[in-house]
């Protein structure tokens, strides 16, 4: 790899790493949720960097825009996700009104999430060539998938997935098939 080139990845992972906030560098716990986030910020951030061989220029341009995307879409998702919430709830309840307008809502927020992608591409077409906007979409993706490949790798054979990770379930989830966890004092079969 060209000097150049590791040049402005190290430049522009140090550039993204002195934007996140002073608490969440300090904060070293590993299980403290907002400490994975930032560390996995920073590791799709050097992902996109090498896949997309971004010129200390292009870079320069690049990252502004694609945390901007990045905080939109990180919204849209958070809204998605409150709405999904609130529809649970609503459904819970039973109120075929607020069911209702609880769906009415969590469609919106998906439909609001999904239409993001045309704006994103044009966004990065101001500051990069087409091939690396293809490049971005591209790397990121894989990066998703990667991530995705790492938590299935984490998971071993007869253990559950929260024992895996040393969490809970989480909200809505329950022991899946065939590990083995115990729900209401019943193995799951």
């Amino acid at each position: 790899m060209k000097t150049s080139t590791l040049f402005s990845i190290a430049a522009f992972i140090g550039m993204i790493l002195m934007a996140v906030p002073a608490g969440a560098q300090a904060q070293k716990n590993e299980q403290n949720p907002e400490a994975w986030r930032e560390k996995v910020k920073a590791q799709k951030v050097a992902f996109i960097t090498t896949r997309v061989d971004l010129s200390v220029e292009e870079a320069q341009k690049f990252w502004p825009v694609y945390n901007q995307v990045s905080a939109r879409r990180d919204a849209a998702v958070q809204a998605e996700n409150e709405a999904f919430r609130n529809l649970r709830k609503a459904v819970k309840e039973g109120d075929e009104a607020k069911i209702a307008e609880a769906m009415k809502a969590y469609t919106a927020a998906v439909d609001n999430k999904d239409k993001f992608i045309s704006a994103d591409v044009a966004a990065y077409r101001k500051v990069l060539p087409e091939a690396k906007v293809a490049k971005v979409i591209l790397a990121e993706e894989q990066f998703r998938r990667d991530q995705m490949a790492r938590l299935h790798q984490s998971h071993k054979p007869g253990q559950a997935p929260a024992q895996a990770h040393g969490k809970g379930f989480g909200k809505g989830k329950g022991p899946q098939k065939g590990q083995g966890a115990q729900q209401d004092g019943n193995v799951a079969e």
